[in-house]
């Protein structure tokens, strides 16, 4: 990462006057009103007291904490500056402007202390470009001794006055290619940077944040002087011994020197479904297209989720395992009864949609020939990706009854990982595979009278085969017909239908169905964020009359949170409206 830029000093021109510069942007712009600071004294301001206390802000939100849970307590507020032109400049800018000013390096840590009513210890320390450093070391040693609790610890720079620059340069501290070469034998000088940074102090036992523990590791001064940089590497050698490998770093080679600031710089539906139980969210109906029938029997409580997940992967290996005919699938703007007075005799109906909507399965040569002369009349026709399989279809006895043998061992002995494939296999063509069903089956559950099934017509419900969510009964969906459109009907007018899915493929067709339905998928193909859709669609749901748990969806934190947990200061949103 490279901090420095080319820039033009406003008025001056000088040939020895390095072009490059670390720059803070926006040093003008302040949020006056959150800080319930005055027009009039915003403007005596030095522009590092405004920024320092927008970083102070900062700094304590990302630690966990609401800074107004602060006011009035022991919080010290420890901030290194040297050199710095603001100042100075601001000294006159302003008393030309209103004869009245709020200056001085004290006041950039006392009007901290002031905004937050914090009771600490509070000054700003110049011990050049160890300030920041040697403040954290006080901060440290007033938290030890109990005069703080908390502690602010940083530093601030601005370099608007080129003189110093120049002068600088003349004594041979700066480079004129905007290279600091730290560590490097060409080192020829460092580029001086502005920068304002702060950090928030607390004692483990009450931090949020975990705090970041460093072995043998050093961050050094490091001037970019090859020199003056060997000689410091010397010195870290001895004075930690020699042998012992020490990491050293410096960051001067990514922004430029700071300065007094340089030491402070540094399974989809299962789960969906668990999440709408999570909030007390219940269905009063469960619906299930093809594979979305495991899902209801999971959220019907007749299956566990390891009982969900083993099923889902027995259909997939049984199909992919099992020595299929080469098949297509494809989804047809018709209704099934239209769809079976010219489909061929090789293609069955997979699912009945709707009355406008109807997916067909078969071989792949005979779909590809169906599906051409469909869009030859202009009849809407797409492809459904299924890996060369025909669900739902006669193509896949073989493969229903592999299936069956394996949920069927599983559910009964539950050794899974013991289960060899070749051997199923065998079973299936002899009358073996009889008499193994009866001795692997396990009493199923039944099936509540919230799962609607789309396994069969609705008028076949009672047969006892529907009853249970059985091994037959899965196996059943895999080798027949899909009947949404017949148990759709029973969706209310005015209910609010949640689709459960990787991608809501659903939709459209529920919608144009039942116009009057809220319609809510949870989830998005292809979309780039789907927790925040997801909790955009929890947001829908509140609208449309429920009442979420939403504070069940999040986990319990563990203070303090690990060293990866994001940081929080990039959601503060200053008003930067004004230029002060």
């Amino acid at each position: 990462v490279d901090m420095v830029k080319e820039i033009n000093y406003i008025g001056i021109k000088h040939p020895e006057l390095p072009p490059y510069f670390g720059q803070i942007d926006g040093l003008e712009k302040f949020d006056a009103q959150f800080f319930r600071v005055t027009k009039g004294q915003a403007t005596s301001f030095d522009p590092l007291a405004r920024k320092i206390m927008e970083e102070s802000y900062s700094a304590i939100f990302d630690a966990g904490i609401n800074p107004e849970t602060l006011k009035g307590l022991k919080l010290g507020v420890f901030v290194g500056s040297s050199l710095s032109d603001s100042t100075t400049i601001n000294l006159y800018e302003v008393f030309k402007l209103n004869g009245f000013v709020i200056s001085g390096k004290t006041m950039i840590a006392n009007r901290v202390s002031y905004w937050i009513d914090g009771k600490g210890p509070s000054y700003c320390l110049d011990y050049a470009c160890a300030s920041s450093m040697a403040c954290l070391e006080i901060a440290y040693q007033r938290l030890k001794a109990g005069d703080c609790d908390t502690a602010l610890v940083g530093g601030c720079i601005h370099s608007m006055n080129p003189v110093l620059t120049l002068n600088m340069k003349r004594a041979g501290l700066l480079c004129a290619d905007g290279k600091t070469k730290c560590f490097d034998k060409n080192g020829d000088g460092f580029v001086r940077s502005d920068a304002i940074n702060m950090l928030f102090l607390q004692k483990a036992k009450d931090a949020k944040r975990t705090f970041r523990c460093v072995n043998r590791r050093t961050e050094y001064k490091i001037t970019g002087i090859s020199e003056a940089d060997g000689n410091e590497l010397d010195a870290v050698g001895r004075f930690f011994g020699e042998g012992k490998p020490i990491k050293v770093g410096s960051i001067k080679s990514n922004m430029g020197h700071t300065q007094p600031v340089s030491g402070a710089c540094s399974l989809t539906k299962i789960g969906l479904t668990d999440v709408l139980k999570s909030m007390d969210l219940f269905p009063d109906k469960i619906i299930g297209h093809s594979l979305g029938e495991i899902a209801c029997a999971y959220a019907d409580c007749c299956l566990t989720t390891e009982e969900a997940i083993l099923v889902s992967y027995f259909r997939g290996i049984t199909s992919i395992e099992t020595k299929l005919i080469k098949g297509k699938m494809a989804a047809i703007g018709l209704g099934h009864k239209k769809v079976r007075d010219l489909c061929p005799p090789e293609i069955d109906i997979a699912c009945r949609n709707s009355c406008e909507s109807t997916t067909i399965s078969g071989p792949a040569q005979d779909i590809d020939k169906f599906v051409a002369y469909l869009t030859s009349r202009s009849i809407f026709t797409k492809a459904v990706a299924s890996n060369n399989i025909a669900f739902h279809s006669r193509y896949m006895a073989d493969a229903g009854m592999f299936f069956l043998f394996c949920i069927l061992l599983f559910f009964k002995n539950k050794i899974f990982s013991k289960i060899n494939h070749k051997l199923c296999k065998q079973f299936i063509s002899g009358p073996i595979l009889l008499a193994k069903m009866k001795e692997f089956l396990k009493d199923p559950k039944t099936r509540s009278k919230k799962w609607l099934s789309t396994c069969f017509l609705p008028e076949n419900w009672t047969n006892a085969i529907c009853q249970y969510a059985s091994p037959e009964y899965f196996t059943h969906n895999i080798l027949n017909t899909v009947y949404f459109e017949e148990t759709a009907k029973f969706i209310p007018v005015d209910a609010i239908v949640i689709e459960i899915a990787p991608h809501g493929l659903m939709q459209a067709i529920i919608k144009r169905s039942h116009v009057n339905c809220i319609h809510v998928p949870l989830t998005r193909r292809d979309e780039k964020d789907n927790v925040l859709f997801m909790l955009k669609a929890i947001g829908t749901l509140y609208q449309a009359g429920l009442n979420p748990d939403v504070d069940a969806i999040y986990p319990v934190v563990d203070f303090p949170v690990s060293t990866e947990t994001p940081v929080l200061s990039h959601f503060v949103e200053w008003d930067h409206s004004e230029e002060w």
